[in-house]
C-alpha cells in the first residue's frame, strides 16, 4: 500500500503539465483531475502491487 501511494504521489507531482491559474492542471479545479486521473491510479496500483509482490517473493525465497 505504501509503495502504491508513494509512486502515485511521485508520478502526480513529477508530471509536466501546464499551469493556467485556477482552471489549469494545477489550479483548484484541475488538481483533483490530476490526482484522480484513472490512468495514473491504474499505473500506481500496478506498480505498487508489483513492488509488493517482488518484496514478498524475495523474503519467501531468502528463508530457504
Amino acid at each position: 500500500m505504501f509503495s502504491t501511494l508513494g509512486f502515485g504521489v511521485a508520478a502526480t507531482y513529477g508530471r509536466k503539465s501546464n499551469n493556467r491559474g485556477i482552471d489549469g492542471d494545477w489550479g483548484a479545479h484541475g488538481l483533483w483531475k490530476e490526482i484522480f486521473n484513472l490512468e495514473l491510479v491504474t499505473i500506481s496500483v500496478g506498480v505498487g502491487v508489483l513492488i509488493t509482490l517482488i518484496l514478498m517473493l524475495a523474503i519467501y525465497f531468502s528463508r530457504e
